[in-house]
């Protein structure tokens, strides 16, 4: 792949009533210029993992989950754009976050990284009032994050195997699902 392409990979549970074990990954490849995404989602929209992520073209990638919000990914995104880095854009949505659909900062969960330049940055939020099992993992290039999760063993579980596949952006976020 070129540093003008870039991998996205979703994968999308649409769940009703028991819905259950919503995570994922955003990644970046310094050396390729690949972004990806991947991720399993409890909402019901027609279009999944696909409505948590946002990949902006050879800059990164952000997830939104929990108390999912369209104008929060927005301003994510618009965010990006304009230049902000990672922790930057975490901070933003924290200090203007939209309550409008009746949750709030502390329900919601986020992942962010970008290419930087070939020098990956990544941060992720994870909101107390999340679910018990909850949490998130950094990294170097990647961002995994979940909620309503079995234990914690699952982002452990991700990360070992985004670290330890071989091969393309594609097959690491492959992985970790």
């Amino acid at each position: 792949m070129t540093k003008t392409q870039m991998t996205l990979i979703a994968l999308g549970l649409s769940l009703y009533s028991f819905s259950q074990h919503t995570f994922s990954i955003v990644a970046v490849d310094p050396n390729t210029g690949d972004i990806g995404s991947a991720g399993a989602t409890c909402l019901n929209f027609e279009d999944g993992a696909l409505a948590i992520s946002d990949i902006v073209l050879n800059v990164g990638a952000i997830h939104t989950q929990s108390a999912y919000s369209v104008s929060n990914q927005a301003n994510a995104r618009a965010r990006m754009e304009a230049g902000d880095s990672p922790d930057e854009i975490i901070s933003w949505l924290q200090a203007n976050d939209d309550s409008s659909d009746g949750y709030s900062i502390a329900e919601r969960q986020y992942g962010v990284v970008d290419l930087n330049s070939g020098s990956p940055r990544s941060t992720a939020f994870t909101g107390t009032n999340n679910f018990s099992e909850k949490g998130h993992r950094l990294g170097s290039g990647y961002a995994i994050q979940g909620n309503i999760l079995i234990s914690q063993d699952a982002l452990d579980d991700m990360e070992n195997a985004f670290l330890n596949t071989a091969g393309p952006l594609y097959d690491r976020l492959m992985a970790v699902m």
